[in-house]
C-alpha cells in the first residue's frame, strides 16, 4: 500500500475536527462514557453497577477482611477478588432468577398450567443470547477466580505464623455467599 503526502487543507481539517471534541469532560459524563458497553454487569470492571449498593459491597468486603485477616497488599488484593466474585456470583444469581420469573410472568398471560411454567420459561429462555447455559457458564467461572484466590490466599497465609489464629475458619465465608443475596439491593437512604 502506496502512502500519498498529505496535503495543506487536509492538515489543517484533521486539526480542526481535532478541537470539535475529545470526549467527556464533566464526571457525571465521564461515569456516564464509562458504561457504555455494560450489557449485564458480570465483567464489569468494578463490582458495584448502577443500581447496586456501593455500601453493601464495602460490607461484604469488610465482612471478608474480618474473616480472612490479610495482611500486606498480596493479601488483600487476594480478599479484594474474593469479594469481587462473589458479588458477581450473586449477581449472576439474581439475573438468572430475574429472567425466569419474567418469563413465567409472560407465560401466565397465555395461561398454561401452573405446574408448566417453569419449564415452558427455561425452554424458552434457552434461545436467548443470554440464556442460562451462559449464565451457568460465568457462574462457574466465577466460583473457579473465588477458589482460585482462596487458595493463593491460604498459601500465603500458611507461610505467616500470625495467621494460626485458634477459632478462624476462612471456609465459612466462601459457603456462606448466597446469605448475601440482599446486599446487592441499593441502601433504602
Amino acid at each position: 500500500m502506496k502512502s500519498y503526502p498529505r496535503s495543506a487543507a487536509q492538515i489543517a481539517a484533521n486539526r480542526l475536527n481535532g478541537r470539535k471534541s475529545r470526549g467527556p469532560v464533566t464526571p457525571q459524563g465521564k461515569r456516564n462514557s464509562s458504561a457504555n458497553s455494560l450489557r449485564h454487569g458480570l465483567y464489569a470492571v468494578s463490582p458495584v453497577i448502577k443500581g447496586e449498593s456501593p455500601a453493601a459491597f464495602a460490607r461484604l468486603l469488610a465482612d471478608l477482611h474480618a474473616t480472612y485477616s490479610p495482611s500486606g497488599a498480596a493479601e488483600q488484593l487476594c480478599v479484594y477478588h474474593i469479594a469481587a466474585a462473589q458479588w458477581k456470583l450473586l449477581r449472576a444469581t439474581q439475573i438468572e432468577v430475574e429472567l425466569i420469573n419474567r418469563e413465567i410472568d409472560q407465560l401466565t398471560t397465555v395461561n398454561p398450567s401452573p405446574s408448566l411454567r417453569p419449564a415452558l420459561a427455561l425452554e424458552a429462555l434457552q434461545s436467548r443470547p443470554l440464556n442460562l447455559a451462559a449464565l451457568r457458564d460465568i457462574h462457574s467461572a466465577l466460583e473457579v477466580t473465588i477458589e482460585r484466590h482462596l487458595r493463593h490466599l491460604f498459601a500465603r497465609q500458611a507461610l505467616c505464623p500470625a495467621h494460626a489464629v485458634a477459632g478462624n475458619d476462612p471456609s465459612n465465608s466462601i459457603n456462606q455467599y448466597h446469605l448475601l443475596e440482599t446486599q446487592l439491593v441499593p441502601d433504602a437512604a
